[in-house]
């Protein structure tokens, strides 16, 4: 799956992690960290949308695509 990290992860580390993605949502919540969260969560999301394309194997799929058409003398 795609989180396989998790597993080697100590009690005592998915506390902490925990404690913190908590601690971030108060502080969103409540408005004062609005600009930061956003950030995070636009670098957070581009990570699991690049993590996403190299675990479905994507590069070697658009590799391959791209092969192809240049054999063909072009994508058109």
């Amino acid at each position: 799956m795609a989180f396989d990290f998790v597993k080697h992860v100590s009690p005592t580390g998915k506390g902490y992690i925990l404690m913190a993605a908590g601690i971030l949502l108060l502080l969103h919540t409540l408005g004062v960290i609005v600009k930061g969260i956003n950030i995070l969560l636009i670098i957070g999301s581009l990570f699991m949308i690049g993590y996403g394309f190299i675990k479905a194997d994507c590069q070697t799929k658009l590799r391959t695509l791209f092969n192809r058409s240049q054999k063909k003398g072009g994508p058109f």
